[in-house]
């Protein structure tokens, strides 16, 4: 998986960013379900049935999309930019940038709880069709809304291609639309591979709190400069503050959570860097 590099594209008016769920976003335990003459004949995760081209009289089965979603596992690097989108908006004018999971699934209650139970505030779009001209049509809708600047990031061939013929109609568009690539995780396990995804509940990944989910964008325990001088006495953050002071500010919405949890993981990080020492 490959995480894209936004800042180029995303400094115009209106920005639309569009992500796809299952095995773009997360990993999950649900299947579809190839049927033939009323039997079910095989069965497709959602990268397979991707590329899959049915043969005459095969149809679809989708049930395990209308159900609570089922092991869970939140691809790294495009859960990460999801969270640094939606921080984004957060923090820009309202209107000004929209972040969409754009679904094939029927219903979108099982994705939108799942995005909660993680602490996460997510507008989900169930297209409840697995048609590609779908995604394209939605999309081109919000362009008509006056968004300029689209980016979209799909696991299918055929989905990516249908927003890209789309796209062409608008020039003055901005877009980027980047396909994930089918990832045999299994595979890689078995060959000793880190996994790529968070497995939740696991001491790797925390479900996140609304004060930590403000913190997606940056992580500056590498000692990266927070950008701008003299923010943390503006805000009201004490110049000798303690860790413990740091840690209850960190809870704090906007600049004043930003800038303490800042200066926590700079102190925190220069602690751990003088006891290797």
């Amino acid at each position: 998986m490959t995480l894209i590099k936004l800042k180029n594209i995303l400094r115009e008016r209106k920005v639309l960013s569009v992500f796809d769920f299952d095995d773009t976003i997360a990993l999950t335990d649900s299947w579809i379900y190839v049927m033939k003459n009323g039997r079910e004949i095989k069965k497709l995760d959602p990268a397979q049935f991707a590329i899959y081209k049915p043969r005459p009289g095969e149809t679809f089965d989708f049930r395990d999309f209308d159900k609570k979603i089922r092991n869970p596992r939140l691809i790294k690097q495009n859960a990460q930019l999801l969270m640094k989108q939606l921080d984004k908006a957060r923090r820009q004018a309202r209107g000004s940038r929209k972040v969409t999971i754009l679904t094939a699934r029927r219903l979108g209650a099982p994705v939108t709880s799942f995005f909660r139970s993680i602490g996460l505030d997510v507008y989900v779009v169930p297209l409840g069709s697995a048609n590609p001209l779908d995604k394209a049509n939605w999309i081109e809708a919000q362009i008509k809304k006056g968004y300029d600047t689209v980016y979209f990031m799909d696991d299918s061939p055929k989905n990516i291609r249908a927003v890209d013929n789309m796209l062409r109609r608008y020039p003055n568009v901005r877009s980027l639309t980047k396909l994930i690539k089918e990832v045999d995780y299994h595979s890689k396990l078995s060959r000793g591979h880190k996994p790529d995804y968070y497995q939740l509940g696991t001491s790797e990944f925390k479900p996140f709190d609304k004060s930590r989910d403000e913190d997606v964008e940056e992580n500056f325990a590498d000692g990266k400069k927070p950008g701008r001088k003299g923010i943390s006495k503006r805000v009201g953050i004490p110049k000798k503050a303690t860790l413990t002071q740091l840690a209850k500010l960190a809870k704090a919405k906007g600049e004043k959570g930003r800038m303490a949890r800042w200066q926590l993981n700079m102190r925190r990080g220069r602690k751990k860097a003088a006891k290797k020492k």
